[in-house]
């Protein structure tokens, strides 16, 4: 009978336990916003030769949620990055090092 009444107890713990918890969603892509577009960035690099002449504008701002303004990322807290023009979407500059974003 004690044993039962413990593991009904426990139990009725781990439920109101569970119920209390509010699940907060935190995790986003790495995105940058240019245009009203969103670019999600990738690990694939771009040749600073064409990057470099096609320069359209300066990172603005930093978001630790989703970018909802041109110019604001949400992977680097550093402004002033140049991002660019590319075939295949933007490109940004993070230590000399130019990053394919693509829109999806």
């Amino acid at each position: 009978m004690k044993k039962s009444a413990l593991v009904l107890t426990a139990l009725l713990l781990f439920i109101s336990l569970i119920g209390c918890t509010k699940h907060v969603e935190t995790d986003y892509a790495a995105a940058i916003m240019v245009d009203g577009t969103i670019y999600y960035k990738s690990i694939e690099e771009v040749p600073a030769e064409e990057a470099e002449i096609n320069i359209i504008g300066y990172t603005t701002s930093y978001t630790d949620k989703f970018p909802k303004k041109d110019g604001q990322t949400n992977f680097i807290r550093e402004l002033d990055l140049p991002y660019a023009k590319v075939d295949d979407g933007i490109a940004i500059c993070i230590n000399d090092v130019w990053y394919l974003c693509t829109a999806k």
